[in-house]
């Protein structure tokens, strides 16, 4: 992904088990998640990635507005989460995976 080339830090919200960062070949030092599920975020752990376990409905676990991109996929996330991020990351580049859009084929 081009937006992801020219450095700077990632957060992936939502982040799974680390899928994105494996499939994108992100630089794992600039990469960073949150996820819900515990079972993921110990997946993503035990590869080696920084995920946390977190709710994106209370404050990002991130001190300050370190991120220059932030990951979302699933409209229902970008949708409701937005705002939160733009207050814990205003400078943030969003950038939508549109994955989750094969819904749309039927």
């Amino acid at each position: 992904m081009a937006a992801l080339a020219d450095g700077g830090n990632a957060l992936d919200c939502g982040a799974g088990s680390g899928h994105l960062a494996n499939r994108l070949q992100i630089d794992t030092d600039r990469y960073h998640g949150i996820e819900w599920s515990n079972d993921a975020t110990a997946q993503a752990q035990a590869r080696g990635l920084k995920i946390v376990n977190g709710d994106l409905n209370q404050a990002l676990p991130y001190p300050d507005a370190r991120f220059d991109r932030v990951l979302l996929c699933r409209h229902y996330v970008a949708r409701e989460f937005l705002p939160l991020l733009r207050r814990h990351a205003p400078r943030a580049q969003v950038l939508f995976d549109t994955v989750d859009l094969h819904y749309l084929r039927e």
